[in-house]
């Protein structure tokens, strides 16, 4: 059967109504424009935002540069741990825009909390396409019971022929189900799979409160992974948002947490290293960057050690020469 592919960072659907009783227009669509999303919204520290923060949601073509297509501001109330769940589309009465989706193009959601700096933009799922459906039953914005075809008179010496139209081959390779069967088991959160035609089982996916686990029941992240993962591809650390004048953008970091005994205390101190891309030269004539290593024992936010490798592969600092292998040099 088809095979219809997990985008990461999103769940989004159309919510299902019918149209206004009483209401007259030209073409009355029963497909709302408004598309549910869910999110975590953060401070610039990357620590949970309590309250109702201001976002902004935008729509681009490109998963990272070019303008918005659409964007909008919502005061949304973020619950425990920051997540939060809205309706794009609707602080407008007529919700998104049909023509977002009309050339069926990939459409990419820019997120925004606070002013601070744009989220990795994550890629629709195929459900709000549905919105051209819409469109796909107007003719020329028009319902079909607006034409009428006029027929002229048959003359008494044509037959008319009963004959019915050859029927069209059926292309698909699905296979018709009169009923779905399952195993007997299921749980709550936890996504479904095909196992055989027209037999349903559990899977090894679960979905909460716009957390995705796979191979484990209580995601604690957005995408929250147990397990071996293996890329075919490359893995992207895309910037967090577009350089300035005034600033340029730094990568997205990558994490890396071990864990060393106190004696002193007796318990167990993480100790977290980062990676992560930094822009240099900014505003100049040579704009450039640097992959940068920072650290920070505890809970506490990694900084700068020192050590940090430009295009040619060079340490921009004296300091980064006494780094050493189990952590930073002293300031």
């Amino acid at each position: 059967m088809k095979r219809h592919w997990f985008h990461l960072m999103l769940a989004a659907g159309l919510l299902v109504a019918g149209p206004v009783a009483g209401q007259k227009t030209a073409n009355t669509s029963v497909v709302p424009r408004l598309v549910r999303f869910s999110g975590t919204a953060a401070d610039a520290r990357g620590n949970p935002a309590a309250g109702a923060p201001g976002i902004q949601f935008a729509l681009y073509t490109e998963d990272t540069g070019g303008a918005p297509l659409w964007m909008e501001t919502q005061v949304v109330q973020a619950g425990a741990g920051g997540h939060y769940t809205v309706l794009l589309g609707a602080t407008k009465p007529e919700g998104l825009p049909v023509e977002l989706f009309a050339s069926g193009q990939a459409h990419w959601l820019g997120v925004t909390v606070g002013g601070q700096a744009e989220q990795p933009r994550v890629l629709l799922v195929s459900a709000p396409y549905a919105l051209k459906a819409a469109d796909a039953e107007t003719i020329g914005g028009l319902p079909p019971s607006a034409f009428v075809l006029a027929t002229p008179p048959v003359p008494a010496t044509t037959a008319v022929s009963t004959a019915k139209p050859e029927a069209a081959q059926d292309v698909s390779p699905d296979t018709a189900c009169a009923k779905i069967t399952s195993d007997g088991t299921a749980t709550a959160n936890q996504v479904a799979k095909f196992s055989a035609a027209c037999t349903a089982e559990p899977s090894a996916i679960f979905e909460s409160g716009g957390l995705v686990g796979i191979g484990t029941t209580t995601p604690a992240a957005t995408l929250d992974v147990k397990g071996t993962a293996l890329l075919r591809s490359t893995l992207t650390m895309n910037a967090k948002g577009a350089a300035t004048g005034a600033a340029g953008a730094n990568s997205n970091p990558l994490d890396l947490l071990a864990a060393s005994f106190s004696s002193s205390n007796s318990t167990s101190i993480s100790q977290h290293f980062r990676w992560q891309a930094e822009a240099a030269g900014n505003d100049t004539a040579n704009p450039a960057g640097t992959l940068n290593l920072l650290y920070a024992p505890g809970s506490g936010t990694p900084a700068e050690t020192g050590l940090a490798v430009n295009s040619k592969g060079c340490s921009r600092s004296a300091r980064a020469r006494h780094f050493q292998a189990w952590g930073p040099s002293p300031a």
